[in-house]
């Protein structure tokens, strides 16, 4: 009889990376310490260029970015982080809400385009959800 744990029953959600990419101190904080609590590893960029630095030796499974950035926005940082690292899945959380916008985030590379203020409960099904997924895919690659 087999008794192992599936892996989604038994994975801590420490091993998934999720780097923040917000201007403003107290939103990036804030989400950073709700991500925390809830027991994700979690580091937090104030502008484009410090991401860029921060993906590469952090390795994010999922970058979450604000499009108004200083110095760089973040319809250039998806652009770079998507050139340079494969697979990764980066989010828009904008302020931006037009169709227009959307269609622009798109383009860009982002895979999902939220609409500030978003749920906090929404984050963490979303995470919840990609985490899952990765996790299949990897025992499927390990099968």
């Amino acid at each position: 009889m087999d008794t192992a744990i599936p892996m989604r029953e038994h994975a801590s959600p420490h091993d998934f990376r999720v780097l923040i990419v917000e201007d403003n101190v107290d939103t990036a904080e804030s989400l950073a310490i709700l991500l925390r609590i809830s027991g994700y590893d979690v580091r937090t960029a104030f502008s484009g260029q410090t991401a860029l630095e921060i993906a590469g030796s952090f390795g994010p499974n999922v970058v979450l970015s604000d499009i108004r950035l200083p110095c760089m926005d973040g319809y250039v940082l998806c652009q770079r982080l998507r050139s340079r690292f494969s697979g990764l899945r980066v989010i828009a959380m904008t302020g931006y809400a037009q169709p227009t916008d959307c269609q622009r985030s798109k383009e860009a590379g982002f895979e999902l385009h939220l609409v500030k203020p978003v749920e906090p409960s929404h984050i963490l099904k979303m995470l919840a959800e990609m985490k899952i997924a990765e996790q299949e895919r990897a025992l499927l690659l390990s099968t």
